[in-house]
């Protein structure tokens, strides 16, 4: 029914987002998950202060380079660590004190299934794809030590418990995969469930003067039982518009500080990565098959969290479109004046901000992204015959 309050969405039981909302919270609120997730913190907090020391100390390019692919790696899972807690609290929290709706209207019920099928979906593959990850990266493989760092630290700290240590840092890495991805499908998970009930906030606006198309502008204007319908129909969808806004809001606050830094992680990430194939020249190719079962899901997170940043920014300009669209012509004056709060409330669209004065721009990520990947194509290509050739560690 159009301006009326409707049911309360139950996210235990009627959450079109199941999937992500049932691992997280499982991640988030399960006390075996809590205390794997502070032991991995603690232990590679560890090796990273240790391995940097060794590096400072050393002073060798070519001994940073032999581990850099993985150092630099290690903090973008630090990231990631440390802030899952505090993230995914926020985003349950925001949600579950918000009256959420529930996502049932017929002329955008398909338009939301489809949109919580296909974020399922990527999240599953993404799970998936870590778990594969996990599983390649518990496998040894020869020369192990030479690659990842840490393994080396163990052998030349603790050669009595380094077989023990191997194992334990094996086994931990089953649970970084998903632990990882908790921060970023937080936020997606937040981003869709706020564009949902922008979804059928739009749809109450689209219809304002629902009732009333074929009715004489000339007699609607006299008439006052018309004026005080459309006087309610804006009071009520300028409340539901600040709150909804009020849901994204409030977690949106407290995950600025961490968009900034798992920005700079996330690119050192992808950059190890891309350097560790330029780099070695076919020195590590046993270490292929890991390194691209790490970036696949790292690859579809990235481009999942611009897509569905970039929708929640849509709808909220869509709504500012639909707005400029009605017809209010045969308002009152009153009615005009609370039309134009309502407009100047939908001036200024959501964002993520890095700063006080830069935010996230998806739509340029995006963009970037496609580039990127298309210029990696012919470099590929170029240096599987040998047109490309950069340092190799000896």
């Amino acid at each position: 029914m159009l301006f009326e309050e409707k049911s309360l969405l139950d996210l235990q039981t009627e959450d079109y987002l199941w999937p992500i909302g049932k691992v997280f919270r499982t991640v988030i609120l399960n006390r075996i998950f809590v205390h794997i997730q502070r032991k991995i913190l603690v232990a590679l907090s560890t090796v990273v202060i240790i391995q940097t020391g060794l590096f400072l100390r050393q002073g060798s390019a070519e001994y940073f380079i032999k581990y850099m692919v993985v150092y630099l790696s290690s903090f973008f899972f630090l990231v990631s660590l440390y802030s899952t807690p505090t993230m995914g609290k926020s985003v349950f929290d925001s949600l579950h004190s918000a009256k959420l709706w529930q996502l049932k209207c017929k002329s955008i019920q398909q338009q939301i299934e489809n949109e919580a099928f296909y974020t399922n979906i990527c999240f599953v593959l993404c799970l998936m794809f870590s778990q594969i990850s996990g599983i390649l990266f518990i496998t040894p493989l020869e020369n192990d030590e030479e690659f990842f760092y840490f393994l080396g630290l163990y052998e030349h700290l603790s050669p009595k418990w380094k077989s023990f240590c191997h194992w334990n840092f094996r086994i931990d890495t089953l649970f970084i995969g998903i632990i990882s991805l908790a921060p970023c499908y937080a936020l997606i998970y937040l981003m869709t469930q706020s564009r949902f009930q922008y979804l059928l906030l739009l749809h109450d606006l689209k219809n304002l003067n629902w009732g009333y198309e074929h009715s004489s502008a000339y007699q609607l204007i006299r008439d006052l039982e018309y004026q005080e319908e459309i006087k309610r129909r804006l009071k009520f969808c300028i409340k539901r518009h600040a709150y909804v806004n009020k849901i994204s809001s409030s977690a949106r606050r407290q995950m600025q500080g961490f968009a900034r830094v798992f920005t700079i992680s996330g690119v050192i990430l992808f950059i190890s990565i891309i350097m560790f194939f330029y780099s070695y020249e076919g020195a590590h190719k046993n270490q292929y098959l890991r390194i691209i079962s790490l970036g696949i899901p790292g690859g579809l997170t990235w481009f999942h969290i611009l897509t569905a940043g970039q929708m929640h920014e849509d709808v909220t300009c869509d709504i500012l479109k639909v707005l400029k669209t009605i017809n209010w012509e045969s308002w009152n004056k009153e009615n005009r004046k609370t039309f134009i709060i309502m407009l100047q409330n939908s001036q200024k669209g959501l964002k993520i901000k890095l700063s006080e004065n830069i935010s996230v721009n998806f739509a340029l990520g995006v963009s970037m992204s496609r580039a990127l990947f298309s210029t990696l194509t012919p470099v590929t290509l170029s240096s599987s015959h040998g047109g490309v050739k950069i340092l190799s560690p000896p």
